[in-house]
């Protein structure tokens, strides 16, 4: 009776050793495949047999095919992930505001430079019509690049709110696979069977909407999966509430009315829109202000050939002035170069004092020059760049070691595969022998024995 017992003990080596084989082939398939979470194989000490002469083992029972999966480590990562999501959507949209405002030739410091050399020139010969001239042509070509610049500005607010837009396309559609694979994890465990595939698929949907939505998520006692976006819950069970953007292309709301706060990619260009890219505009606006209220001022105490007092030369709309900026002198007659009408047409001294705006603090409250003033503009727009350029650096590096440390716990690694493939194909050998064994000692037991009785 021992030896029947036996041959079932080693035949249950055989299978542990077999399902771990399939197990560890697994695995291997899938070294490169995104969100794979490597497997093993949980065995238990099976039951003993009571025999008369005492307890022996019953060999190894399967008690089933689980993932090394860390918990505390995904909720790690995916929060780096959504810090890093936020983070680098901003310092995108900034690098691309930045770059509006760095070209050497074409940007709006050039143009102020050649504006002031052309009030000079002017100065120097102000019956030259020619120079006359220049300075409605370098007018016209600075008012180009500042309007070109604020075009530029509301080009990446388009841009920004596409992405929006996007952004929100894809979440809505990991939000319905999210639903779906807890349905299907669902049923599967009703039947009994542990899903580790669809239970991967899961947290790879996860771990994407974290790093575009900085979602929260967790797991309810039925085994589905439940994400919140800013407190607003998204995935319950298989309940999914679809995010929409309002036609101000900023807000972002459910179909039960709340306005959701997300984080990750999504709140890094929701807070550019809102906050960076305003700011910015309304500091080239308050530049083109002073520009235009010094230049007119200037003029204003000037005359033009005619014996006339200088009319303005810039204009705008006060609700966009960078966008609406124009020029208002067309004929190079109105403009006032003379400081003494009596002088004219050799008195240059108003033409000089329009040059020398280059010189007076006229912006931010009388402490800056005009190219200062723009200068700071740009100073601080570059800063904010490389800050968030750095502190996106500094995310992705931290992100980084996160992942590192989650993929070193679950991922799947084809050394440590090749040596359980070995291990267990030794233990199958070796239970195969056992079974050997005790075959021929069955043989020799049933055939051999009482053969001298016959």
């Amino acid at each position: 009776m021992s030896n029947f017992l036996s041959l079932y003990t080693a035949l249950s080596g055989l299978r542990a050793a077999q399902t771990g084989l399939q197990v560890t082939a697994d695995n291997v398939a899938n070294v490169g495949t995104p969100g794979r979470t490597r497997q093993r194989v949980d065995l238990a000490v099976a039951a003993s047999n009571y025999l008369p002469i005492g307890t022996v083992g019953g060999g190894v029972d399967i008690t089933g095919v689980t993932r090394a999966r860390d918990t505390f480590l995904d909720l790690q990562a995916r929060e780096s992930g959504a810090s890093l999501g936020r983070i680098s959507a901003r310092a995108d949209v900034l690098y691309r505001l930045e770059s509006l405002f760095v070209g050497e030739g074409d940007g709006i410091a050039p143009g102020l430079h050649e504006l002031w050399g052309a009030f000079e020139d002017l100065a120097n010969d102000p019956s030259d019509a020619a120079a006359r001239t220049t300075v409605i042509g370098t007018l016209d070509n600075l008012v180009s690049r500042i309007r070109t610049a604020a075009s530029g500005i509301d080009m990446v607010a388009r841009h920004t709110s596409a992405e929006i837009e996007t952004t929100v396309g894809e979440v809505n559609s990991l939000l319905e696979q999210l639903g779906h694979l807890n349905s299907q994890i669902f049923a599967a465990r009703v039947e009994g069977a542990t899903p580790n595939a669809l239970l991967d698929q899961r947290d790879l949907v996860v771990d994407q909407l974290s790093a575009l939505a900085g979602v929260r998520a967790s797991e309810d006692e039925r085994g589905m999966m439940r994400v919140s976006s800013g407190g607003v819950t998204l995935v319950d069970g298989t309940t999914v509430q679809e995010i929409s953007l309002e036609a101000d292309g900023i807000t972002i709301t459910t179909p039960s009315g709340m306005t959701l706060n997300p984080g990750g990619s999504l709140g890094g260009l929701t807070g550019a829109l809102v906050d960076d890219l305003p700011t910015h505009r309304e500091r080239l606006d308050d530049f083109v202000r002073d520009l235009a209220a010094a230049l007119n001022a200037a003029h204003a105490a000037g005359f033009t050939p005619s014996g006339a007092a200088g009319g303005d030369l810039l204009a705008f709309d006060a609700l966009a002035p960078a966008a609406t900026l124009a020029t208002v002198v067309a004929d190079p007659d109105e403009i006032a170069a003379a400081a003494d009408p009596a002088a004219e047409p050799f008195d240059g001294g108003n033409a000089a004092a329009l040059g020398a705006l280059r010189f007076d603090e006229v912006g931010a409250g009388g402490t800056l020059t005009l190219d200062d003033q723009f200068r700071q503009f740009v100073v601080t727009l570059g800063s904010e760049t490389s800050s968030a350029l750095a502190a996106s650096d500094s995310q992705e590096a931290l992100w980084s070691a996160v992942e590192t440390s989650r993929t070193n716990t679950h991922g799947v690694s084809a050394d440590e595969e090749m040596v359980m493939l070995m291990n267990y194909q030794r233990s199958y050998e070796a239970a195969a022998r056992v079974m050997t064994v005790i075959d021929e000692t069955l043989e020799v037991l049933v055939n051999r024995l009482g053969v001298a009785g016959r």
